[in-house]
């Protein structure tokens, strides 16, 4: 019988502590998708990182410093997704990579900005994608 009971507390706590990740993913995501910066940044600050998926917590942590204005940190945490986690991010890299040439020409490195830009342009003609889907990153290149 102890060993039931043991055994139920085990699960109903593995189960809660599922969910409040689950949850803080959830939160952190609906700020994110809503555009809540300083909901966030606060959600950052008292959520551990260990409790959240670790792409999104990097994503969150890059938009955090580019609505804040640390292009700097930005650019690091961008570079980081961007080159250890391209396919973790699926459908997000273009964005993260466009937030990154952002970051770039914030920090004076506009000759890295235009070439990350001119890049994406290219790379999104050889998939297929016209002048006119790619007419806004050109401006930026």
């Amino acid at each position: 019988m102890a060993r039931r009971l043991l055994t139920i507390l085990l699960l109903s706590t593995a189960a809660m502590l599922a969910s409040q990740a689950q949850n803080a993913d959830g939160r952190i995501g609906t700020c994110m998708n809503e555009g809540r910066w300083f909901d966030l940044a606060h959600e950052l600050n008292v959520t551990p990182a260990d409790s959240v998926n670790p792409i999104l917590y990097k994503m969150a942590v890059a938009m955090t410093h580019h609505y804040f204005n640390r292009p700097d940190s930005a650019c690091t945490v961008l570079g980081d997704l961007l080159n250890n986690h391209q396919e973790e991010l699926g459908d997000n890299t273009l964005s993260m990579a466009v937030l990154m040439g952002l970051n770039l020409a914030r920090t004076d490195r506009y000759a890295e900005a235009a070439d990350l830009m001119q890049s994406l342009c290219g790379q999104l003609e050889a998939m297929g994608a016209d002048s006119t889907q790619t007419a806004g990153l050109s401006i930026m290149a």
